[in-house]
């Protein structure tokens, strides 16, 4: 396993942690927990979920090699603000809370948590504008743009995202119906736009989708 750059702030904190492993479908821990360690993500993706009052479900985003998730456990008496779920089996180093305090004290991993945890509430309070702001067709196109620019892999089909997403999980990360999503990625199918694979997806029409998640006002 591929370790991580010694300068940066992933390492510094899996120096700190336990290591893991998750199989696709462990929740590592439900919203409303005890926000109790921290993770590093080593291999393998997790996601995030917030449920809402009203009963619906929005994924927040998707985390996978070098990312800090849980910063929540900087404050001692904080709780999960969503649901965190493997969907590709990996590996991971817990940070448990008695750890994050001791790293605290160094001035630099506190600065770069702080401005962690506030990256994470922009990106948040970003997701909830999209939701409520444009089409749903644009909204797709760049839930998958954003998806090939984190995850693909360029080969001669075009992007490969090599994760497995039902229509049920990207309407929820675009806030629709499951039946419009399989309507919109039945027809980039036909159009040579994308095509879906039981290993993951692809983009195969990179040009044509930026026009789509950027449509003329």
């Amino acid at each position: 396993m591929k370790s991580f750059d010694t300068t940066s702030l992933p390492f510094k904190l899996s120096q700190k942690g336990e290591t893991f492993t998750f199989q696709n479908g462990d929740i590592l821990w439900n919203q409303n927990n005890k926000a109790s360690f921290m993770v590093v993500v080593s291999t393998g993706v997790l996601k995030l979920q917030r449920q809402w009052p009203g009963g619906g479900q929005t994924i927040l985003g998707l985390l996978n090699r070098g990312s800090i998730i849980g910063e929540e456990a900087i404050n001692s008496d904080s709780v999960r603000t969503s649901t965190c779920t493997a969907i590709v089996s990996g590996k991971g180093f817990r940070i448990p809370q008695k750890d994050i305090t001791s790293l605290l004290q160094e001035k630099e991993i506190a600065l770069s948590l702080i401005e962690l945890s506030n990256k994470r509430l922009r990106q948040t309070l970003k997701r909830m504008e999209e939701l409520l702001d444009g089409p749903v067709e644009a909204r797709l196109a760049s839930t998958l743009l954003r998806l090939g620019e984190q995850l693909g892999i360029f080969d001669g089909r075009g992007i490969f995202i090599p994760i497995r997403l039902t229509r049920g999980e990207l309407a929820e990360f675009i806030g629709c119906r499951a039946e419009t999503t399989t309507r919109l990625m039945t027809k980039w199918k036909r159009s040579n736009l994308v095509d879906t694979k039981r290993e993951g997806i692809v983009i195969q029409n990179l040009e044509r989708l930026k026009q789509i998640a950027t449509p003329s006002k």
